[in-house]
């Protein structure tokens, strides 16, 4: 995506996508504060704790980041729940390699202010872990 614009028709894609539901920064179903639930603060905790490669410099862990950010708001626009099983299979896509698709979590969980993970139960699939902004 370009910084033309584009990223204003993002940020309101991202808002009340589906009816009665509101995500991204304003919205009302993630807080920043972290995470939802108890069951998945504790995993939130549990990621945070887990020791990222030594030689991840700074810079490519901001470029990560912001290509997950990227991702998950192509998903929003494509008006897909951005599940973390929708969000490793568009990464895969853009050529994300398996060893970058384990510390998606990981990083994921250390930038509370960016994202925030939330556990919904589906009736068809259980439980599916989704990955907010």
């Amino acid at each position: 995506l370009e910084a033309t614009g584009q990223e204003d028709g993002m940020q309101s894609a991202c808002t009340n996508i589906w009816e009665g539901d509101k995500f991204g920064p304003d919205g009302s179903n993630c807080s920043h504060t972290s995470v939802v639930g108890n069951a998945t603060e504790k995993l939130a905790h549990v990621l945070r704790e887990r020791p990222l490669p030594k030689n991840l410099r700074a810079s490519e862990l901001n470029l990560w980041l912001t290509e997950v950010q990227r991702c998950v708001q192509s998903l929003y626009i494509d008006r897909l729940r951005p599940t973390l099983e929708e969000v490793q299979r568009r990464l895969r896509d853009w050529g994300w390699s398996s060893g970058k698709l384990r510390l998606l979590l990981p990083i994921c969980a250390r930038r509370p202010d960016l994202f925030c993970l939330r556990e919904e139960s589906v009736a068809d699939a259980g439980h599916q872990l989704q990955l907010l902004l």
